[in-house]
């Protein structure tokens, strides 16, 4: 739909039914595009290393399970593709059914099965290698933002950082988790927050602004009413920290409050809710998932 005025949508909405579309997909760079980063373009694929790392890039990719590769059955897959390739070189090129080749023998010599361990460490490695190339990227710039959020995952209460620098049209990067486990006081807050931004410093990356929730234990780490906090710590580093309230929270604190004051905000509130529990309900109907509330 094209964009036109408040007043003549909302005349065109009294004769149409608005329907929703979905808007285009936006480009989004993979855990394959940052390890590709590394290789140039025209190197050959020779190395049975290198066939290791795509098959764990495509465990990581698809979250299979680390034994699928390693099993005995992918093992015979693989060396059934092998003994395809010899058999159709072998058909294209006669010179070779003079060479006496066993297709059997020879996939067994070229492939050799990896192991569940193998997987796992080769996992590890390309992810800590797509970590420090993703953490060079906002090193270089002049200053990020790091977005503070606290998420609650198998009764574990996490502290999430995470850097953003929407002027450079980089997309945002989850970059260090702290366990909140000692608490949740500004002293709790402040400490967790020192350990997040320390982790980040050591990579050199410049901390310009920090967007929190609003609640007021982690706004209280910043503000100069609080003789603990980042400011008063003088730090060059960090008491110059732009600080930025999280406007989705500010929006969601302030109709909550409005709807407790006005019935027939709550009402509606309300009516939202069922809608969305009953768009849960007829999921695939609907062909999508709406968000639990």
């Amino acid at each position: 739909m094209q964009e036109q005025r408040e007043d003549h949508y909302k005349n065109w909405l009294k004769t149409h039914v608005h329907t929703c579309q979905a808007g285009e997909a936006l480009s989004q760079q993979t855990l394959l595009d940052y390890y590709n980063k590394g290789k140039q373009p025209n190197d050959p694929m020779l190395d049975l290393s290198n066939v290791y790392d795509e098959m764990t890039i495509f465990t990581g990719k698809f979250n299979l399970a680390l034994d699928t590769f390693a099993s005995p059955e992918f093992t015979h897959v693989a060396k059934i593709f092998i003994m395809f390739t010899i058999y159709q070189m072998m058909n294209k090129y006669k010179q070779l059914q003079s060479a006496n080749i066993n297709p059997e023998k020879l996939a067994d010599k070229l492939y050799k099965p990896i192991t569940r361990d193998e997987i796992r460490n080769r996992m590890i490695a390309i992810a800590n290698s797509i970590h420090l190339a993703k953490l060079l990227e906002f090193a270089k710039k002049a200053y990020t933002c790091v977005a503070i959020d606290e998420g609650k995952t198998h009764d574990y209460h996490n502290l999430d950082f995470v850097l953003t620098n929407p002027l450079e049209q980089m997309k945002p990067y989850p970059v260090e988790a702290i366990d909140m486990k000692d608490g949740q006081t500004s002293q709790d807050y402040k400490s967790a927050i020192t350990a997040g931004f320390n982790r980040i410093d050591i990579r050199k990356v410049k901390i310009g602004s920090v967007v929190v929730d609003g609640g007021p234990a982690q706004l209280k780490c910043f503000k100069d009413t609080w003789n603990d906090s980042f400011y008063h710590d003088r730090d060059p580093k960090y008491y110059k920290i732009l600080l930025i309230p999280c406007l989705c929270h500010r929006i969601h604190n302030s109709y909550q409050y409005i709807a407790g004051k006005n019935n027939q905000l709550q009402s509606l509130v309300k009516d939202v809710h069922r809608i969305a529990e009953l768009c849960r309900i007829h999921a695939d109907d609907i062909g999508a998932q709406c968000p639990q509330h």
